[in-house]
Parts: structure tokens; C-alpha cells; sequence
């Protein structure tokens, strides 16, 4: 995970996404993983990608609160008020 999220730090989207696939590859049970590839998502504007991953980092880890807070703000960026102000 440390190498995708350096990645991510430094704008380079593309190559975080690929070193956080393989982590999420080599340990799916993990929630942070998900959810640090969900705001890699989201911020080259994968909001379904981004989502998804937030939900599966919701359901391994129901106390993740960043999860909830990243899902809600991609879930704000669509307009999807209702959502975001539930898991704000």
C-alpha cells in the first residue's frame, strides 16, 4: 500500500492504481486498501469504481470511518445528497 499511496501523493494516478490492485490482490480482506484505492478513484474521477471500493471497505471493516466520510463525498460530488448526508 505504501507504494500506491506515494504514488498517489505525487499525481501519478495511473501507477498507484496498479500498485494498489496487486495489494488489494495480495490481501482483499484488506479495508484500507480498498479504501485508498476508492480516493485514487476518486480523484481521477472513477466515482462507480471509487463507490465500490468504499462499500467493500464498509463491509470488511463497519467501523472504517474514512470510508464512510470518502463515500459520502464522492456520493456528494453526484449530487447524491440523500447518501452523502447518511454517511456524513
Amino acid at each position: 500500500m505504501l507504494k500506491g499511496d506515494a504514488f498517489a501523493r505525487s499525481g501519478n494516478y495511473d501507477e498507484a492504481l496498479s500498485a494498489l490492485d496487486k495489494a488489494v490482490r495480495l490481501d482483499p480482506q484488506s479495508a484500507l486498501l480498498y479504501d485508498v484505492r476508492g480516493v485514487v478513484h476518486a480523484l481521477v474521477g472513477k466515482t462507480e469504481e471509487a463507490i465500490a471500493d468504499f462499500e467493500k471497505a464498509i463491509e470488511l471493516d463497519p467501523r472504517l470511518a474514512e470510508a464512510y466520510v470518502n463515500r459520502g463525498i464522492v456520493r456528494f460530488w453526484r449530487c447524491e445528497v440523500d447518501g452523502a448526508m447518511d454517511d456524513f
